[in-house]
C-alpha cells in the first residue's frame, strides 16, 4: 500500500469513527452488530493496524473505547465473528449470527 493509499484509509476510518462516535445507541447490541458487520470486520486488517501505530493500543482497547464496552466483551464479538474478517461480501451473513454472551 503507498503512502497515499495508507493516508486515504485513515481518512476514511477517522470520519466513520467520528460518525460512529456521534451514534448514542452505538453500545446497544444490535448497532454494535451492524457496525462490526458492515465496517469494522470489513476493514479490519486496517483498523488494527490503525489502533497499533496510531493509537498505540490493541484493537480491542481501541473499540472498546470507540463502543464503551469492556475489552473481553469486543473480544468476545471478534472471536465469535472472526470468520467475516477482511471480507466484504458477507455483510448478511455476519448480521445472521447470533452473539453470545454480549
Amino acid at each position: 500500500m503507498s503512502n497515499f493509499d495508507d493516508f486515504d484509509m485513515q481518512s476514511y476510518l477517522r470520519q466513520r469513527f467520528f460518525n460512529i462516535l456521534k451514534d448514542k445507541d452505538r453500545d446497544k447490541i444490535e448497532r454494535l452488530q451492524n457496525y462490526f458487520c458492515s465496517f469494522i470486520l470489513v476493514y479490519y486488517t486496517s483498523i488494527f493496524n490503525f489502533s497499533k501505530e496510531k493509537k498505540k493500543e490493541s484493537i480491542e482497547q481501541f473499540l472498546s473505547k470507540i463502543f464503551n464496552k469492556e475489552e473481553n466483551t469486543i473480544s468476545s464479538i471478534l472471536t465469535q465473528l472472526h470468520k467475516f474478517k477482511d471480507n466484504n461480501n458477507s455483510r448478511e451473513e455476519c448480521l445472521q449470527i447470533i452473539l453470545k454472551s454480549i
